[in-house]
Formats: C-alpha cells, sequence, structure tokens
C-alpha cells in the first residue's frame, strides 16, 4: 500500500467526474464500475463555489494497493476512518469534505480520494484547509509503514537508484502516449540517452555528464543542485531533476550505486521508530489545526493495532480479533453476540442513521443563507452514508441470524 498526491488544477468537479467514469485516463471502457465508499459526489462537486477563490482548491490522490493486497470491507472502512483521522484530524473532519472512491480497472485495488481545501467553521465563516501540506511525507510515509504492518503487507521499499525525475503531468502524459508536450519526447529521448551512457561506464559522474551535453551542441541555460536546465530554441527550457542530473555531493555515479546497495541490505522496518515519527508529526500538525482553527483533535492520530499476522485474505463473514496476541475468527459482528445468533430472534435493527438523517433534512430545510445551506447538504450527505453502511450492516446480521437457525443438511 503507498500513497499517491496527483499535481491538480481546478475544482473537484472534473476530479470527481473521472473517478466515477466509465472510462480510464487512456479512454477505455473500465471492466469493474467504480464505487463511492464515502461521502457526497454532488456536495464534493458544490464545493468548487467556495474555493473557487482559492489557488488550490483541492488535494486529489490515490492510496494504492499490489495486486495481491486485498481488505475486507470491514479494513476499508477502518483505514479511511484512520486516513481522516490522520489527514484531516479528529475533529476537523467534521468541518471538511472529503469523497472517496474504489477502482479495480487496473486488476489492483485504488481508493481515489479528493479534499475540499476548505474548512466550514461553526459561525458560518469558512478558511482555507490543507490536509497535504509541505513537509507532510514524514506523516504520510510513517502512516502508510504502519498501516502495511497492520495488514501484513511488504513495506515499501526505494528499488530505483538515480532516476530522473518527471513533474505528475508528464508522468500522465507519458501513460496516456497523447499530449500537447511540445518537448516531451525530446526530453525523453535525451534522458534515456544520458541513462544508457552512465550504466555502460562511459559517464561517470555530473561533471562528465556536463561536459558531454556541452560538446555535443547544447546549452544549459541553469545548473541547480538537483536538476540541470537545456536551452530549447523551439520553446521552453527542458529541465532534468534529480537522478544523474543532481550533484549527489560529487560522487561518482557507481559509488551511489554501491552505497544505496549496502544500505538496502540493512534497512529494515523499525515499528517504535515509525511510530514515534508518526505521533511527532500529528503533533505539529494538531498544534496547527488548534491555532488556526480552534479545534482540539486527538493528538495520536489513529490508534495502531498490536503486531499480528492475519490471512488477509477476504472473507465476508469473519473480522479478526485481537485476543492476547492471538487472531480469532468469529461468525457476527462486534456488536451481536453469539446468543443473539443462535437464538430465533431477529437481529437489532438501530435507527440512530435515520434519525440523524432526518435531523440533517430538517436541517436543509431551515437552512437560510448559503453558508447555513452548504453545512446543511454536507451533514445530510454524511446521514445518507451512514443510512447505507446501516442497511449494509443489518442485511449482513440478517443473513447470519438465517444462517444460524437453519438446519444442516446431512
Amino acid at each position: 500500500m503507498i500513497i499517491k498526491i496527483f499535481s491538480t488544477k481546478g475544482g473537484a468537479t472534473s476530479a470527481v467526474n473521472y473517478f466515477l467514469s466509465k472510462k480510464d485516463h487512456k479512454g477505455n471502457l473500465r471492466e469493474v464500475k467504480p464505487e463511492i465508499l464515502r461521502g457526497d459526489a454532488q456536495y464534493t462537486k458544490d464545493l468548487d463555489g467556495l474555493t473557487k477563490k482559492y489557488a488550490h482548491q483541492i488535494v486529489s490522490g490515490v492510496i494504492s494497493f499490489r495486486d495481491n493486497e486485498t481488505l475486507t470491507p470491514e479494513q476499508k472502512e477502518k483505514l479511511l476512518d484512520d486516513f481522516e483521522e490522520t489527514f484531516i484530524g479528529s475533529e476537523m473532519k467534521e468541518k471538511v469534505n472529503s469523497f472517496f472512491v474504489e477502482h479495480y480497472d487496473k486488476g489492483n485495488l485504488e481508493i481515489h480520494f479528493v479534499i475540499n481545501r476548505v474548512a466550514i467553521m461553526e459561525n458560518g465563516k469558512h478558511k482555507h484547509f490543507n490536509p497535504f501540506p509541505p513537509g507532510h511525507e514524514k506523516l504520510a510515509n510513517s502512516f502508510v509503514a504502519l498501516k502495511n504492518e497492520e495488514y501484513g503487507f511488504e513495506q515499501i521499499e526505494e528499488k530505483a537508484i538515480l532516476k530522473t525525475k518527471y513533474t505528475d503531468a508528464e508522468r500522465k502524459a507519458i501513460r496516456s502516449g497523447r499530449h500537447n508536450f511540445e518537448n516531451l519526447n525530446t526530453k525523453l529521448e535525451l534522458d534515456k540517452a544520458m541513462r544508457e551512457m552512465v550504466k555502460s561506464g562511459e559517464v561517470k559522474n555530473r561533471e562528465e555528464l556536463i561536459d558531454i551535453l556541452k560538446s555535443s551542441g547544447h546549452t544549459l541555460s541553469r545548473i541547480g543542485d538537483d536538476y540541470i536546465s537545456i536551452k530549447n530554441d523551439n520553446g521552453r527550457n527542458m529541465r532534468f531533476r534529480g537522478g544523474i542530473y543532481a550533484h549527489n555531493e560529487g560522487k561518482d555515479y557507481q559509488d551511489i550505486i554501491d552505497l544505496f546497495k549496502e544500505k538496502s541490505k540493512t534497512k529494515t522496518y523499525c515499528r517504535k521508530a515509525t511510530l514515534k515519527t508518526y505521533r511527532e508529526e500529528m503533533s505539529k500538525r494538531v498544534s496547527f489545526n488548534s491555532k488556526r482553527y480552534q479545534v482540539s483533535d486527538n493528538p495520536l492520530g489513529y490508534k495502531p493495532l498490536p503486531i499480528v499476522k492475519v490471512d488477509n485474505r477476504p472473507s465476508p463473514i469473519s473480522n479478526p480479533k485481537v485476543s492476547d496476541g492471538k487472531i480469532e475468527f468469529e461468525q457476527h459482528s462486534q456488536s451481536t453476540n453469539k446468543n443473539q445468533l443462535t437464538s430465533n430472534a431477529s437481529p437489532v435493527m438501530r435507527s440512530s442513521a435515520k434519525e440523524r438523517l432526518s435531523d440533517a433534512l430538517a436541517e436543509l430545510a431551515n437552512a437560510r443563507t448559503p453558508t447555513e445551506t452548504a453545512k446543511a447538504q454536507k451533514a445530510v450527505a454524511i446521514a445518507k452514508a451512514l443510512v447505507e453502511r446501516e442497511h449494509a450492516d443489518n442485511k449482513l446480521k440478517l443473513d447470519r441470524s438465517y444462517e444460524a437457525t437453519m438446519p444442516k443438511l446431512h
């Protein structure tokens, strides 16, 4: 599992439309229909009206899983809960809208998300909010590592060294094969040629790389610590960032590769250190939110589960329960005990979600200002999602109760 943040311009409308589109980014029909996991599509798009004055209106990204990584419905719900607790906040999530959609069209699970970068305050005012501010990587990486441990997934390891960095827009254009970048193909060809020379040993370090570029007739417009820009007479200059184009402390490429391989052998995941980093970064986030938004988010974020090894294959009627370091599987939900299942009584059907929806609809009907309407719309969307979730839970309970009372055929 890994979290990727997209470089996005504009509002939520285009992102939501793509998430729910029948076609993928290449224009091909999706084999599996997208499924909304949480949030309201229309309300998410409507919030563009509040964020249009901001330079950045949304954060859009994806929680991506390997082909062999799967989650049960219960694990997905907890993942989204913990995601919101971490990157939005335990109290801030009541003020900030988020929208999650499940994709399976690439053969692996992907949970796409869009978060409107606005916090709707109790006084009707709204403030800009950024769930992934500059420097968020430490918090995101520690969250991902803890989650991978919880689900029994392999930790993310950097397998490539001296890799050229392309922008999100460039990577998207490369994947699609259709783009309007005038010099992208030229940039790709030159980058490939330079990396082949490094691979063959013909170019041993950045100093020699610069000499080769100059002797080949290229004019270098700028040389930075982690990039080299090449002048282009037919348009914008081409910037090559990271990898072989970075300064790398003046070391030879082979020395960098050898050092990377050596570190890879000894680098191991440390739960204690990761948890320490997570809590330190959460403390900073909560402190900022407290000052700017006057909220009291939980400074510990979500509570990671104890270390356990589980068979993570999806099971529609089994929930792992941790007890004394062992895993036990129960054929019922946490709110229903064994005696209830084996009796003739029907499972208890909760109505709190419907009551919440009724209250939210009343609030929407009585809204008098745009701000009150927006706040009420969000409450309605959340309540609808809770009603749907409650309905699914109750149906599952009912099905299980029937299974428990059905006579076994021999």
